[in-house]
């Protein structure tokens, strides 16, 4: 690993410590690639245990607390419970990170934002742009992955039911509401990203990696928590009929079919399986207010915070640091 200084006294032809100077003509969007798929695996396997427990909060209808959620997650099969279904979103991620950046860098130079001026609104809209290739890459392993975190079976076993019981259509299901919630989410931290730098100046500060980590969180705070709401939606939208483990009569059910088929994944009512607990976005608000009330929408935000604000720190500071290793090597 190079030092922020080391990187800084020596020339490359391009300041690698600043992500909106053109890069060079032998800097190719295959090593932009490889940079936003590092930067997604990072990201992902880091904060995967608050991600598991966020899913458990946000799917099941009764009140669950974090430490609580957290020490049965733990009970159940320790570490290594925290992070059922991280297999799956880290072979997910590794294409959608990989088309983000690049859609990213293809857009800045398309759009010319790298002037050293504010773009809010571009560079918002740039953002918003990226995350529609991520989201078509990433949301059938969201799927299959929340429903690993919740149940403890395999990717096999939830691929191959999800298929017979609800159709290929359902693994993106969620897709339009994901669209829904990291649009906005997208737009507000890219924004916030590339216009802060104007004004903050991180490279004249001694450790300007730092100062791109710490704007990255606070972007990744705000939006995560104006967001929540269709993450809920979402998450009920892709577990449907499936509460969390945690509850004794769910966890009782899912052991004992599981010891039945072999580990196969069956439920005595199998139609009821096939006719969606929530149809679509809207009937799924009107089922959680009716329900739950206003603060449905709002459960699992502080795990959600606490994963995501740190994970779009190491997402960006990571894809900036292998940029600029790989641009080192160019």
């Amino acid at each position: 690993m190079f030092s922020t200084e080391t990187m800084a006294d020596k020339d490359y032809g391009v300041d690698i410590l600043d992500w909106e100077d053109s890069r060079p003509e032998e800097f190719s969007f295959i090593k932009h690639m490889i940079a936003g798929s590092w930067a997604g695996i990072m990201e992902h396997w880091g904060m995967f245990p608050f991600d598991t427990v966020k899913t458990h909060i946000q799917a099941s209808t009764q009140k669950m607390g974090i430490l609580t959620t957290a020490k049965k997650l733990y009970k159940e099969n320790g570490i290594s419970r925290f992070y059922k279904g991280v297999n799956v979103i880290a072979s997910g991620c590794i294409p959608a990170h990989a088309w983000y950046f690049t859609t990213y860098e293809v857009a800045k130079e398309t759009f010319g934002v790298d002037d050293g001026n504010t773009h809010f609104l571009i560079s918002g809209l740039i953002g918003a742009l990226a995350t529609l290739s991520h989201d078509a890459f990433l949301t059938p392993s969201d799927w299959i992955k929340q429903r690993m975190q919740l149940t403890g079976l395999s990717t096999l076993q939830w691929l191959k039911e999800t298929i017979r019981q609800e159709g290929v259509r359902a693994l993106f299901r969620s897709y339009p509401v994901t669209l829904m919630m990291n649009i906005p989410f997208a737009f507000t931290l890219v924004s916030a990203n590339e216009n802060i730098k104007v004004y903050a100046r991180p490279k004249d500060h001694k450790h300007p990696i730092i100062v791109y980590f710490g704007w990255a969180f606070i972007a990744g705070m705000i939006s995560s928590f104006l967001t929540n709401p269709m993450d809920v939606i979402k998450t009920r939208l892709q577990t449907q009929h499936h509460n969390s483990s945690l509850h004794s009569a769910d966890k009782d059910a899912w052991k004992a079919e599981a010891e039945k088929l072999g580990g196969r994944l069956e439920v005595e009512d199998s139609e009821a399986l096939k006719e969606a607990k929530y149809r679509d976005v809207r009937h799924a608000v009107k089922e959680i207010y009716k329900a739950e009330g206003a603060s449905g929408f709002y459960k699992g935000v502080v795990p959600r915070m606490l994963f995501v604000s740190p994970g779009v720190a190491i997402s960006w500071g990571t894809y900036e640091i292998f940029k600029s290793m790989l641009i080192k090597d160019s």
